[in-house]
């Protein structure tokens, strides 16, 4: 997972950040896979765009967009071909982490995430998916 954001701190213990998460998983055939698909496994990438509040500790919530897309290999001519379906939706996201501060204006930490999410492929899932999921960031922080 890869992620970047800004943010501004509105009073001593509350601000606000926009933040873009980049997500790549791999899962296991668990779907009915389309005609003519290896059945094999699925990889999904996410792009998520939330507005998050968080206490300075940090502690907080987050809510935006999400679009995915999921693809499965497919038998070509010469070559394996993906099959590919796309999908837009809401996501949310809780965090909690610890930061220590490093430097005037730097500060390091971790943080951990539950990110929910949703998305529907079409005929690679045959309906709704969760593609959300918990996960461990190394943060950096630096105030301007």
């Amino acid at each position: 997972m890869l992620g970047g954001g800004i943010g501004t701190r509105f009073r001593k213990h509350l601000a606000g950040e926009v933040e873009a998460l980049l997500a790549f998983r791999d899962y296991d055939a668990p779907f009915e896979s389309p005609p003519g698909t290896k059945d094999t496994d699925m990889d999904t990438t996410t792009l998520g765009v939330f507005y998050n509040l968080k206490l300075i500790l940090p502690v907080g919530a987050g809510a935006g967009l999400a679009y995915s897309e999921a693809s499965v290999p497919t038998p070509g001519l010469l070559f394996t071909e993906p099959y590919t379906e796309h999908d837009f939706g809401f996501a949310g996201q809780w965090l909690l982490g610890a930061d220590v501060r490093v430097g005037a204006r730097t500060r390091i930490g971790v943080e951990w995430r539950e990110i929910h999410a949703d998305a529907d492929f079409g005929a690679l899932t045959a309906g709704s998916v969760d593609i959300g999921g918990e996960s461990f960031l190394f943060s950096y922080r630096r105030r301007f």
